[in-house]
């Protein structure tokens, strides 16, 4: 928990806006594993529910590695550029093979409806031996489709972190790191990592200028839309 309670927080805090983050909150869960490990051992054959899972999982990844889907970014000597791409090409090769989807093109998703009517708003304290806290709080903001106010939040996430969120949540309060992020399904996280004064980091958090949701509600994109956040979900 002392590794990973960021982490567990920033998908606790979103599991009630996104289902994606309320599925990837229970499966991220320490607890979960435990407890499905113990269900396997506990039936007569568990090595068939292991064989049927990898069986489910491969028909999940046929899906997923497709020519299509797959994409490679290199950063490095321009001198080693021709080994680099020879060697993408025979692992390319080597799906390509293994997977008879590959050349499959799956329909592309330009928008989606929002997974819950109702949005469930977390504020939750959980309690641990450690003397620090990880502090996270989530709200919706756009989404990847958004491209414009998308590519915006990106820019205001990176400078809510380095002009704001880290002089004053860990070089003042003492926090060991502290941030904004902002992800492609549209969550927002604020969040602080082994925070010795949650109360004056959630402070913080509602203070900025970029995080004050009524300032933000006030602003209008181009398009003349409210670029607006809703009432944030808080995990500690």
């Amino acid at each position: 928990m002392g590794n990973n309670g960021l982490q567990y927080g920033r998908s606790y805090a979103g599991s009630g806006l996104k289902a994606f983050a309320k599925s990837f909150e229970e499966l991220n869960s320490d607890i979960f594993f435990c407890q499905f490990a113990q269900e396997i051992l506990s039936t007569s054959k568990p090595q068939d529910v292991i064989r049927d899972a990898v069986v489910h999982m491969t028909e999940i990844a046929s899906y997923v590695f497709t020519e299509h889907n797959l994409e490679f970014a290199v950063h490095g000597d321009k001198r080693k550029f021709p080994l680099i791409q020879m060697k993408l090409e025979l692992l390319l090769n080597q799906v390509k093979n293994e997977n008879s989807r590959y050349m499959e093109r799956q329909p592309t998703i330009e928008t989606l409806q929002s997974e819950f009517q109702e949005p469930v708003y977390h504020k939750m304290y959980f309690k641990t031996p450690l003397a620090v806290n990880n502090c996270v709080e989530s709200m919706i903001g756009p989404t990847y489709a958004n491209h414009e106010d998308y590519g915006v939040g990106l820019v205001l996430s990176e400078l809510m972190t380095f002009s704001f969120l880290i002089p004053y949540v860990r070089e003042k309060g003492g926090a060991y790191g502290a941030g904004c992020a902002m992800n492609e399904s549209g969550l927002i996280d604020f969040y602080s990592f082994r925070d010795p004064k949650i109360q004056r980091t959630y402070s913080h958090f509602e203070s900025h200028p970029g995080c004050n949701r009524r300032q933000v509600l006030a602003q209008r994109t181009s398009r003349g839309e409210a670029a607006g956040l809703p009432k944030a979900g808080q995990s500690a």
